[in-house]
């Protein structure tokens, strides 16, 4: 263990502070004497706490919000946008997270925004069902987690480009 010494000046009582690892030693001993007399001194123990446990990075996928069916007239498709909100804790540094879903991949820099923050895809709007979403960090995949969303059903028009012919059919 380090030595520390107190200059004569020093006020009394004086605070001398160690750093020591955490590694759990109990009944460690430490004294105090003064430097030339060493029949006036005293001594004491303690333990040191056991080492602390790093913090665990956390990913949540927290929400995941569906918008209705928009049909663009222009392309004659119907698609959607699908909200990701992300909530996070101790990112490994220097990771962005990515988050997957309908075969398009966005990121988040954790580093430069707080959590929970969101992401927004824009997807067709097929009525497909449990379409997967995966968020991770880069390289960091024991930091993950997983959803799912569901796609609204087509909305096309029966009519695109308003091109639809009346037509009566009659039985005879």
């Amino acid at each position: 263990m380090d030595t520390q010494t107190i200059s004569s000046g020093s006020s009394n009582p004086a605070l001398v502070s160690f750093t020591v690892p955490a590694d759990g030693s109990s009944n460690i001993p430490v004294w105090a004497r003064f430097q030339n007399t060493t029949t006036c001194g005293d001594q004491s123990n303690f333990d040191v706490p056991t080492p602390c446990a790093p913090f665990t990075c956390s990913l949540i996928i927290s929400d995941v919000d569906v918008g209705p069916c928009v049909y663009d007239a222009t392309t004659g498709l119907s698609t959607s946008f699908v909200d990701v909100e992300l909530t996070w804790a101790y990112p490994p540094s220097g990771e962005l997270i990515e988050v997957t879903l309908n075969g398009q991949t966005l990121t988040l820099d954790p580093s430069t925004t707080t959590s929970p923050d969101n992401l927004i895809f824009y997807v067709p709007a097929v009525g497909s069902l449990n379409n997967p979403i995966t968020a991770q960090f880069e390289t960091t995949t024991d930091c993950m987690d997983t959803d799912d969303y569901n796609s609204p059903i087509s909305c096309n028009p029966q009519c695109p480009n308003n091109d639809c012919v009346n037509i009566q059919v009659q039985q005879n």
